[in-house]
């Protein structure tokens, strides 16, 4: 099922590595303010990383907020909150983890690409 959306908000930042192989991953701004991939479930999100930067201090395309596609971690149900892996792939929210978005489609397993919608403005925490 495709999901459709006509607004969206993306920002651009630079790069914090070589990122080709990472599209549609969550990322965070790292100390130097670049986007860098996610690599703990206790990190807070700032979106989806929607190109592939092919080398450090180049533009990424972050989502914020809006319709994106999510590499998932693991299986997740349509309408389940998501948060981030140690891997910034997609995963089930858990407890004290940031809620980046709610898949609009389920996942069935790990590497499979679905869309997501996310919102990562004052995020909560799952309780």
């Amino acid at each position: 099922m495709a999901v459709y959306a006509k607004q969206v908000l993306d920002v651009t930042l630079p790069a914090a590595a070589d990122y080709t192989g990472s599209q549609y991953y969550l990322v965070e701004v790292d100390a130097a303010g670049r986007a860098s991939v996610c690599n703990s479930t206790a990190d807070k999100p700032i979106g989806v990383l929607q190109n592939k930067p092919n080398a450090i201090d180049r533009p990424a395309q972050v989502r914020v907020i809006g319709v994106s596609k999510l590499v998932a971690g693991a299986a997740i149900a349509r309408d389940a909150d998501v948060a981030t892996t140690a891997a910034g792939k997609g995963q089930t929210s858990a407890t004290g983890q940031y809620i980046t978005g709610r898949a609009a489609v389920a996942s069935a397993a790990d590497n499979e690409v679905i869309e997501v919608y996310v919102q990562c403005v004052n995020m909560p925490k799952t309780a």
